[in-house]
């Protein structure tokens, strides 16, 4: 029996959402409450997020599958930031008198511990390759990846020492290597995806079952602050939602088990995923209406049979609504505050868009647009390869006429003058490499859909569920550069999705035969 089979007969026997499998999710989620709202406050919580650091670098040298799929989990479900975005915000960043220590703002060594967690995941991955014979395990898809980036990498190191030797008149080792981090984090996710692979014949049902894992326990975490707040009276603008995974997640789970489950049970559990990835942000309410129109365009294009094509529409529909009038509802009933600051968000697209009059936030995006673009009319090379790691721009040509903080940029940056990081993707890569690092990003992004997209109509629902998962994440891998826990998981989903493409293909050659 194949390996695709005994995957197809694990599911139908077992499922996912048993009993043991939720209650996970209620202690995960209820252990994430306490560490983001209290414990992450505290040199206990330092303690415990250094704890949870080791045992997922110590688990990965004695078993690789289990450190991986932990380390996904407590990545994704540690909040960045605390959630009273003004008052707390604003005492972290300009007073410095809080510490908030979870596993993502928890720094050693200039790298948080997230980041320290996947270093260790690749470099682990790489040694246990190499011991295996790494030559033998990558075929040639993989390979040519490699390539493609090691050759981006040494360009950009070029154009590094050129705008050091010509125009740059400061060097700031951290911002060098900070700016590395999309290449090392990138090569950590290759090989961590290449070993757990060939270590897991199951990988595509773990992961899918980790997904989902993530989007419930997220979900239920920001039910339940929602609870706390009205219940303490402290209300806070942020829930910790992740939009830029489980948006992905929650379109994935009503793609592929819509048509499956019953409809209120996939509009019950896939909302619950929603309330995980709701973030007031502009460019993330935006990305997620993207993802479900996307959503429509697949139903309407599938070769499913009329009647799952109806069941999707449906759920989908109903959902959409939901999405649209339930969080601002329970916001203006719950957390008027949080009610307001979203409205304020959403004037970019009712007023600020039409009038070009624009707040804080885009108008310091267009400074930078217009500094940066005026600044390469002056030479062509940085145009073709952007001025290397480490660069910066000067507000010279287009001086910013709006008030700069710490919400903005760094003391240092503001206090020098020399502006290392664009906020949007696009000015940030064309400052640093140029149309080649653009054109190397959204060729990436664009083969990640393009393989998922072949695969997608598969008749397993690990694949439909992967596959549609990378296909909706595509328009957040487009603002992934500054997040550095999914810089490494584009390059593992990429390499997923290429293992997948060509187990599939090698099981139709067999079964040809």
């Amino acid at each position: 029996m194949t390996v695709w089979k005994k995957s197809w007969l694990m599911y139908k026997e077992k499922g996912y959402l048993n009993g043991f499998f939720l209650m996970k999710i209620v202690i995960v989620a209820l252990f994430f409450v306490y560490y983001t709202d209290y414990l992450a406050y505290s040199s206990l919580g330092l303690y415990l997020s250094i704890a949870m650091t080791a045992l997922a670098i110590i688990l990965a040298f004695f078993d690789f599958r289990k450190a991986l799929l932990y380390s996904l989990v407590i990545i994704f479900m540690s909040a960045r930031v605390p959630r009273d975005l003004l008052e707390i915000m604003t005492e972290l960043k300009v007073t410095q008198e809080i510490e908030f220590h979870s596993i993502a703002a928890s720094t050693v060594a200039s790298f948080s511990l997230a980041q320290w967690i996947m270093l260790s995941l690749g470099a682990i991955a790489l040694l246990k390759l190499f011991r295996n014979g790494l030559s033998l395990k990558l075929d040639k898809r993989i390979i040519n990846l490699i390539i493609l980036y090691m050759f981006v990498l040494v360009v950009m190191y070029l154009a590094t020492v050129i705008d050091i030797m010509t125009d740059r008149d400061i060097f700031d080792f951290k911002e060098f290597l900070s700016d590395q981090r999309y290449f090392i984090l990138s090569f950590c996710g290759i090989f961590a995806a290449v070993y757990y692979t060939q270590i897991e014949p199951d990988f595509l049902r773990k992961l899918n079952s980790t997904l989902i894992f993530i989007g419930l326990a997220s979900g239920l975490r920001s039910i339940t602050f929602v609870m706390i707040d009205q219940f303490t009276g402290n209300l806070n603008l942020s829930f910790a939602g992740q939009a830029y995974l489980l948006s992905a997640v929650f379109y994935a789970f009503i793609f592929t088990y819509a048509r499956h489950y019953g409809v209120w049970k996939t509009i019950i559990l896939s909302f619950i995923i929603f309330i995980g990835a709701f973030n007031i942000s502009r460019l993330d309410i935006l990305l997620i209406f993207f993802d479900g129109f996307l959503l429509l365009f697949l139903l309407f294009y599938s070769n499913l049979p009329v009647t799952h094509k109806l069941r999707g529409f449906a759920v989908s529909n109903i959902i959409l609504i939901l999405m649209v009038a339930i969080p601002p509802l329970i916001l203006y009933n719950l957390n008027s505050q949080a009610y307001h600051f979203l409205m304020y968000k959403m004037e970019f697209f009712t007023k600020e868009l039409w009038s070009g009059e624009y707040t804080q936030s885009p108008a310091v995006r267009i400074y930078e647009f217009k500094n940066i673009v005026s600044d390469f009319a002056r030479s062509v090379y940085p145009l073709f390869i952007g001025r290397g790691f480490g660069a910066y721009f000067i507000d010279w040509q287009y001086p910013f006429d709006i008030p700069l903080g710490l919400f903005d940029y760094s003391k240092e940056e503001l206090i020098m003058g020399r502006y290392f990081k664009p906020h949007t993707f696009f000015n940030f890569l064309f400052l640093k490499g140029g149309l080649l690092m653009i054109w190397l990003y959204v060729y990436l992004i664009w083969l990640e859909v393009k393989i998922a997209k072949n695969i997608l109509w598969e008749k397993n629902k690990d694949v439909i569920m992967f596959a549609s998962f990378a296909i909706f994440f595509f328009p957040w891998a487009f603002n992934i550069f500054w997040r550095p826990p999914f810089i490494f998981l584009f390059s593992f989903i990429l390499i997923i999705l290429i293992k997948t493409s060509t187990r599939i293909e090698n099981e139709k050659i067999r079964e040809s035969k």
